[in-house]
Protein backbone atom coordinates (compact mmCIF):
# COMPACT_ATOMS: atom_id res chain seq x y z
CA UNK A 1 0.00 0.00 0.00
CA UNK A 2 1.10 3.69 -0.58
CA UNK A 3 2.48 5.43 2.40
CA UNK A 4 0.46 8.24 1.61
CA UNK A 5 -2.74 5.88 2.00
CA UNK A 6 -1.64 5.15 5.54
CA UNK A 7 -2.80 6.67 8.76
CA UNK A 8 -0.46 8.80 10.48
CA UNK A 9 0.21 7.87 13.71
CA UNK A 10 2.68 9.36 16.45
CA UNK A 11 4.30 6.03 17.32
CA UNK A 12 5.36 5.82 13.48
CA UNK A 13 6.32 9.35 13.59
CA UNK A 14 8.70 9.08 16.15
CA UNK A 15 10.03 5.88 14.80
CA UNK A 16 10.72 7.39 11.73
CA UNK A 17 12.29 10.77 13.45
CA UNK A 18 14.20 8.24 15.68
CA UNK A 19 15.89 5.97 12.52
CA UNK A 20 16.54 8.53 11.04
CA UNK A 21 18.60 9.88 13.95
CA UNK A 22 20.42 6.83 14.93
CA UNK A 23 23.94 8.53 15.02
CA UNK A 24 22.57 10.87 18.04
CA UNK A 25 20.55 8.73 19.82
CA UNK A 26 23.58 7.26 22.11
CA UNK A 27 24.06 10.81 22.57
CA UNK A 28 21.74 11.53 25.44
CA UNK A 29 21.54 7.91 26.78
CA UNK A 30 23.52 8.77 30.00
CA UNK A 31 22.96 12.53 29.82
CA UNK A 32 20.56 13.65 33.05
CA UNK A 33 19.61 16.82 32.88
CA UNK A 34 19.62 18.59 36.05
CA UNK A 35 18.18 21.74 37.24
CA UNK A 36 19.67 23.86 38.04
CA UNK A 37 22.64 22.68 36.60
CA UNK A 38 24.82 21.90 39.63
CA UNK A 39 28.90 23.96 39.24
CA UNK A 40 30.91 21.60 41.35
CA UNK A 41 34.14 21.87 40.52
CA UNK A 42 36.06 19.37 38.71
CA UNK A 43 39.31 19.26 38.15
CA UNK A 44 40.17 16.58 36.51
CA UNK A 45 40.25 16.33 32.65
CA UNK A 46 38.09 13.69 30.41
CA UNK A 47 37.54 12.79 26.65
CA UNK A 48 34.73 12.53 24.68
CA UNK A 49 34.47 11.64 21.55
CA UNK A 50 30.36 12.36 20.08
CA UNK A 51 29.11 11.52 16.85
CA UNK A 52 26.98 13.84 14.45
CA UNK A 53 25.70 12.98 11.29
CA UNK A 54 26.85 13.66 7.72
CA UNK A 55 24.61 15.63 6.30
CA UNK A 56 25.50 18.04 9.52
CA UNK A 57 28.80 18.09 9.48
CA UNK A 58 29.09 19.80 6.91
CA UNK A 59 27.38 23.06 8.38
CA UNK A 60 29.07 22.52 11.47
CA UNK A 61 32.35 21.75 11.58
CA UNK A 62 33.77 25.54 11.14
CA UNK A 63 36.03 27.43 13.13
CA UNK A 64 33.74 29.94 14.67
CA UNK A 65 31.38 26.86 15.66
CA UNK A 66 34.21 25.39 17.23
CA UNK A 67 34.93 28.97 18.71
CA UNK A 68 31.32 29.41 19.91
CA UNK A 69 31.20 25.96 21.40
CA UNK A 70 33.99 26.84 23.57
CA UNK A 71 33.22 29.58 24.47
CA UNK A 72 29.72 28.45 25.44
CA UNK A 73 30.40 24.77 27.21
CA UNK A 74 34.54 25.65 28.59
CA UNK A 75 35.37 22.32 26.74
CA UNK A 76 38.01 21.88 24.23
CA UNK A 77 36.72 20.86 20.61
CA UNK A 78 38.22 19.15 17.46
CA UNK A 79 36.13 18.70 14.36
CA UNK A 80 36.98 15.21 12.76
CA UNK A 81 35.22 15.57 9.74
CA UNK A 82 36.00 12.15 7.95
CA UNK A 83 34.23 10.16 10.80
CA UNK A 84 32.41 12.25 11.02
CA UNK A 85 32.64 13.44 14.95
CA UNK A 86 33.65 15.69 17.79
CA UNK A 87 36.04 15.27 20.24
CA UNK A 88 35.63 17.32 23.30
CA UNK A 89 37.72 17.59 25.76
CA UNK A 90 37.66 19.50 29.39
CA UNK A 91 35.94 18.44 33.17
CA UNK A 92 33.03 16.17 33.51
CA UNK A 93 30.41 19.22 33.90
CA UNK A 94 31.68 20.89 30.47
CA UNK A 95 31.80 17.65 28.37
CA UNK A 96 28.14 16.80 29.15
CA UNK A 97 27.02 20.48 28.67
CA UNK A 98 29.02 19.86 25.21
CA UNK A 99 27.08 17.25 24.27
CA UNK A 100 23.77 18.54 25.22
CA UNK A 101 24.47 21.41 23.44
CA UNK A 102 25.51 19.00 19.93
CA UNK A 103 22.11 17.27 20.62
CA UNK A 104 20.24 19.88 20.30
CA UNK A 105 21.57 21.44 17.31
CA UNK A 106 21.19 17.95 15.42
CA UNK A 107 17.88 17.35 16.60
CA UNK A 108 16.40 21.06 15.16
CA UNK A 109 18.55 20.53 11.99
CA UNK A 110 16.48 17.30 11.37
CA UNK A 111 14.20 19.18 9.48
CA UNK A 112 16.75 21.44 7.72
CA UNK A 113 20.37 22.74 8.31
CA UNK A 114 22.92 25.68 7.41
CA UNK A 115 25.92 27.01 9.33
CA UNK A 116 23.04 29.76 9.68
CA UNK A 117 20.87 27.99 11.85
CA UNK A 118 23.73 26.07 13.77
CA UNK A 119 25.22 29.22 15.27
CA UNK A 120 21.71 30.09 15.92
CA UNK A 121 21.17 26.80 18.21
CA UNK A 122 24.87 26.67 19.46
CA UNK A 123 24.50 30.50 20.82
CA UNK A 124 21.28 31.88 21.20
CA UNK A 125 20.91 35.90 19.81
CA UNK A 126 18.78 37.71 22.40
CA UNK A 127 16.07 38.90 20.13
CA UNK A 128 13.35 41.18 21.01
CA UNK A 129 11.66 41.67 18.04
CA UNK A 130 11.17 39.85 14.41
CA UNK A 131 8.86 40.33 11.20
CA UNK A 132 7.78 36.62 9.48
CA UNK A 133 7.15 37.27 6.25
CA UNK A 134 5.73 34.44 4.33
CA UNK A 135 6.40 34.33 0.57
CA UNK A 136 4.09 31.76 -1.38
CA UNK A 137 5.99 29.54 -3.31
CA UNK A 138 2.52 28.96 -5.43
CA UNK A 139 2.00 32.60 -6.31
CA UNK A 140 -1.38 31.83 -8.02
CA UNK A 141 -2.86 29.65 -4.53
CA UNK A 142 -1.68 31.38 -1.82
CA UNK A 143 -1.12 35.24 -0.50
CA UNK A 144 1.69 37.14 1.04
CA UNK A 145 1.41 37.24 4.64
CA UNK A 146 3.45 38.79 7.71
CA UNK A 147 3.68 39.80 11.55
CA UNK A 148 5.46 41.28 14.10
CA UNK A 149 6.46 39.47 16.89
CA UNK A 150 7.22 40.82 20.18
CA UNK A 151 6.25 41.94 23.42
CA UNK A 152 2.17 40.70 23.19
CA UNK A 153 2.61 39.10 19.64
CA UNK A 154 3.69 36.22 19.85
CA UNK A 155 1.82 34.21 17.49
CA UNK A 156 0.64 33.05 13.91
CA UNK A 157 -1.59 31.07 13.05
CA UNK A 158 -2.40 29.43 9.38
CA UNK A 159 -5.40 27.37 8.16
CA UNK A 160 -8.91 26.86 6.47
CA UNK A 161 -10.78 28.40 9.06
CA UNK A 162 -11.41 32.23 9.42
CA UNK A 163 -9.92 33.38 12.29
CA UNK A 164 -6.74 32.29 10.99
CA UNK A 165 -4.09 35.09 10.92
CA UNK A 166 -3.28 33.45 7.38
CA UNK A 167 -6.77 31.97 5.74
CA UNK A 168 -5.75 28.85 3.38
CA UNK A 169 -9.24 27.44 1.52
CA UNK A 170 -7.37 24.25 0.41
CA UNK A 171 -8.87 20.67 1.30
CA UNK A 172 -6.22 19.30 2.07
CA UNK A 173 -5.63 22.01 4.78
CA UNK A 174 -6.90 21.56 7.91
CA UNK A 175 -9.29 24.14 9.98
CA UNK A 176 -5.66 24.91 12.65
CA UNK A 177 -3.19 24.03 10.54
CA UNK A 178 0.30 25.21 12.07
CA UNK A 179 1.06 27.60 14.74
CA UNK A 180 4.49 29.82 14.59
CA UNK A 181 5.33 31.21 18.17
CA UNK A 182 7.94 33.33 19.16
CA UNK A 183 9.53 32.75 22.37
CA UNK A 184 11.00 35.89 23.53
CA UNK A 185 13.16 34.10 26.09
CA UNK A 186 15.11 32.60 23.70
CA UNK A 187 14.78 35.10 20.76
CA UNK A 188 13.36 32.63 18.67
CA UNK A 189 10.39 31.51 16.46
CA UNK A 190 9.21 28.04 16.57
CA UNK A 191 6.71 26.24 14.51
CA UNK A 192 4.03 23.58 15.68
CA UNK A 193 2.33 20.95 13.13
CA UNK A 194 -1.69 21.08 14.16
CA UNK A 195 -3.08 19.64 11.02
CA UNK A 196 -4.74 15.78 10.10
CA UNK A 197 -2.81 15.53 6.79
CA UNK A 198 0.85 17.22 8.15
CA UNK A 199 2.92 20.29 8.05
CA UNK A 200 5.90 19.74 6.17
CA UNK A 201 9.91 21.80 6.90
CA UNK A 202 11.89 22.25 4.05
CA UNK A 203 10.39 18.40 2.89
CA UNK A 204 10.15 16.79 6.20
CA UNK A 205 7.35 16.19 8.24
CA UNK A 206 6.95 18.02 11.63
CA UNK A 207 6.06 15.77 14.54
CA UNK A 208 2.68 16.32 15.51
CA UNK A 209 1.54 19.06 18.62
CA UNK A 210 2.47 16.30 21.14
CA UNK A 211 6.26 15.51 20.34
CA UNK A 212 6.31 19.42 20.24
CA UNK A 213 7.85 22.30 18.18
CA UNK A 214 10.71 22.62 15.96
CA UNK A 215 12.80 25.90 15.71
CA UNK A 216 11.80 27.87 12.53
CA UNK A 217 14.88 29.70 10.59
CA UNK A 218 15.17 32.06 8.01
CA UNK A 219 14.68 30.82 4.46
CA UNK A 220 13.31 27.85 5.50
CA UNK A 221 10.38 25.95 3.20
CA UNK A 222 6.73 25.43 4.76
CA UNK A 223 4.72 23.26 3.17
CA UNK A 224 0.99 22.45 3.72
CA UNK A 225 0.37 19.36 1.61
CA UNK A 226 3.06 16.06 1.47
CA UNK A 227 5.22 17.06 -1.16
CA UNK A 228 5.75 13.20 -1.86
CA UNK A 229 2.10 13.49 -3.59
CA UNK A 230 3.50 16.10 -6.24
CA UNK A 231 2.81 19.29 -4.74
CA UNK A 232 6.16 20.23 -3.85
CA UNK A 233 5.60 23.75 -3.65
CA UNK A 234 2.30 24.40 -1.60
CA UNK A 235 3.46 26.33 0.90
CA UNK A 236 5.88 29.57 1.91
CA UNK A 237 9.59 31.00 1.95
CA UNK A 238 9.89 31.56 5.47
CA UNK A 239 11.64 35.29 5.91
CA UNK A 240 12.48 35.96 9.23
CA UNK A 241 14.18 40.02 9.97
CA UNK A 242 15.51 40.55 13.08
CA UNK A 243 14.50 44.07 14.50
CA UNK A 244 15.61 44.33 17.80
CA UNK A 245 18.47 42.73 19.74
CA UNK A 246 19.66 43.04 23.23
CA UNK A 247 22.98 43.92 23.62
CA UNK A 248 24.74 40.56 24.46
CA UNK A 249 25.31 40.23 28.62
CA UNK A 250 28.54 37.70 29.37
CA UNK A 251 26.54 35.09 31.87
CA UNK A 252 28.99 34.44 35.11
CA UNK A 253 27.06 30.67 35.34
CA UNK A 254 26.44 28.86 32.13
CA UNK A 255 22.62 28.77 31.16
CA UNK A 256 20.45 25.86 30.23
CA UNK A 257 21.54 24.42 27.59
CA UNK A 258 18.11 22.37 26.70
CA UNK A 259 15.28 23.41 27.78
CA UNK A 260 12.33 21.48 29.46
CA UNK A 261 10.26 21.97 26.47
CA UNK A 262 13.05 20.53 23.86
CA UNK A 263 13.93 17.84 26.52
CA UNK A 264 10.38 16.89 26.26
CA UNK A 265 10.30 16.29 22.45
CA UNK A 266 13.57 14.23 22.70
CA UNK A 267 12.31 11.82 25.28
CA UNK A 268 9.63 11.67 23.32
CA UNK A 269 11.44 11.04 20.03
CA UNK A 270 13.27 8.83 21.70
CA UNK A 271 16.69 10.34 22.53
CA UNK A 272 16.67 9.94 26.24
CA UNK A 273 16.03 6.74 28.44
Amino acid sequence: ASAAKRPFSESSMAAEVAAAKASTDQLLKKLKVEHPIKLAQDHHVHTRDVLVGKRLAEHLMTPEHRQILTEETGAEVEWVPDEPKVKLQGSDQQLKRAARLLARVEMHCHWGSSESKVKRLLRRQLVQSVLVRLSPMTVDKLFPAEKMFGGKQTKMTIGKDKSNDVVVAEAAVSRHHCLLSFDGTKGSVYITDMSTNGTFLNGTRLPSKKLGKVLLSHGDELLLKDPKTGDQEFGYTCNLIEVRVREEVKLEAPRRLISPDEMSVAKNLGYTQ
